[in-house]
């Protein structure tokens, strides 16, 4: 049964989550901690400064995890256990220096009498701990809000951090958003380009939710693969303006003209996209004018309107398009009037021209179902609620580009 929104997940769902994040070897060694000692909470008071010093902090407590379990008592707990020679002892405490993605940092390494421990999370000579950090801001993307993401946090590494934390530490990603925003596409091919928004709320400065319509433009390469190439708030409100803005930025950075542009039906669109692209097609996506034919069909009709439809759209040429055209008139004309007249309206300059490709060609362009499963796999990441700040959704999406759709 499916957790309702808002009930707190459960441990096992947490563990599941972090196991994908940061590895289950990190989660196998916390979980034998757990159970040696079931007390015991992990603790890190964490400052307000937000540099290196959190990470070695963080890194120190979770060796000093390690640690209990392979001696197989807590710190400070007295033990007679074993013979003399083979009793093992805590024995403070050696710098070490690793190199994170902010530069070098010292990390308090804990050290047995014996000499016989050594790290899961930070083995011996290893120097370069950048893919941890990584591995830990990937678990501020999970998913959830900035409360949420805490809350995993603390239930799974005992680590006290707040949401606020959180929300900076998203923060400090946005240079790395721009220059991304900024990397040169020349000698890059992408046939096919597909222009939509997607909105999403944002506190406004007199601490109001308006939702903002988040640009998104997506290629497809000669290879068949989809790449984001750029995703941006322009604004209130979708606009003509707003879209120069985004294919001009494109441009600029060397993007290379399409042969096919696939948007939605917002009016005026296709002549901006013929400024730039003249010789594109441009097609407007079909399953938007069934949408929009719907709103005219009752619940019970929507069914067969939906399959007569698809003869029109999906017909071999424009002849039999036509025809069906006809059928479809003669069978709904009275019954759903604005719908044909719909329909008869946008034949020429929508279904039309589709007609005019190569069938392999119709089947990428048109719908717009490429870059919405796009947006869709976006607004996964974004929590309910709204956000204080654009830079805060701008990394949170930057970083499920770069984890999870550019890997797929």
């Amino acid at each position: 049964m499916a957790r309702k929104e808002g009930n707190m997940p459960t441990r096992d769902e947490l563990e599941q989550m972090l196991a994908q994040q940061v590895g289950q070897t990190f989660l196998d060694q916390l979980q034998q901690h757990r159970q040696l000692f079931p007390h015991t909470q992990l603790h890190l008071d964490l400052p307000t400064d937000l540099g290196t010093a959190v990470l070695s902090k963080l890194l120190t407590m979770l060796m000093c995890a390690e640690m209990d379990a392979f001696l197989g008592y807590e710190r400070y707990v007295h033990t007679t256990s074993g013979q003399a020679p083979e009793r093992n002892y805590r024995n403070g405490f050696y710098w070490r220096e690793v190199i994170t993605n902010n530069g070098p940092l010292k990390v308090a390494y804990p050290r047995d009498r014996l000499g016989k421990f050594a790290s899961v999370i930070l083995p011996k000579g290893v120097r370069d701990i950048s893919h941890l950090q990584d591995k830990l801001l990937e678990l501020a993307a999970l998913g959830s809000s900035t409360r949420k993401m805490s809350i995993i946090v603390r239930s799974l590494l005992g680590v006290q951090v707040s949401h606020e934390y959180v929300h900076r530490v998203l923060e400090r990603f946005v240079q790395q958003v721009r220059l991304w925003q900024q990397s040169n596409l020349s000698g890059r091919s992408f046939p096919f380009l597909f222009l939509d928004c997607t909105f999403v709320p944002i506190r406004d400065t007199a601490n109001t939710a308006i939702k903002r319509p988040l640009y998104v433009v997506m290629g497809i390469d000669d290879n068949g693969h989809k790449a984001i190439l750029d995703f941006d708030f322009l604004g209130n409100k979708e606009t003509l303006d707003g879209w120069k803005q985004m294919l001009n930025r494109l441009c600029a950075r060397g993007l290379t003209a399409p042969y096919f542009v696939c948007s939605d039906g917002v009016v005026g669109l296709n002549k901006v996209i013929a400024s730039f692209f003249p010789q594109a097609h441009h097609q407007r996506c079909i399953v938007h004018l069934v949408r929009n034919s719907l709103d005219y069909i009752t619940n019970q009709q929507r069914a067969a309107w939906c399959q007569d439809l698809k003869a029109v759209y999906r017909a071999a040429d424009e002849d039999s398009a036509r025809a069906a055209l006809a059928s479809l008139e003669h069978k709904w004309q009275g019954t759903a009037t604005p719908a044909v007249a719909l329909i008869k309206l946008r034949f020429n300059s929508t279904i039309l021209p589709l007609l005019s490709l190569p069938p392999h060609i119709r089947q990428v362009v048109y719908t717009t179902n490429a870059i919405e499963a796009v947006n869709s796999s976006l607004q996964n990441v974004l929590p309910q609620g709204s956000f204080k700040s654009t830079g805060s959704v701008l990394s949170m999406l930057y970083l499920r580009v770069c984890k999870v759709l550019e890997p797929r």
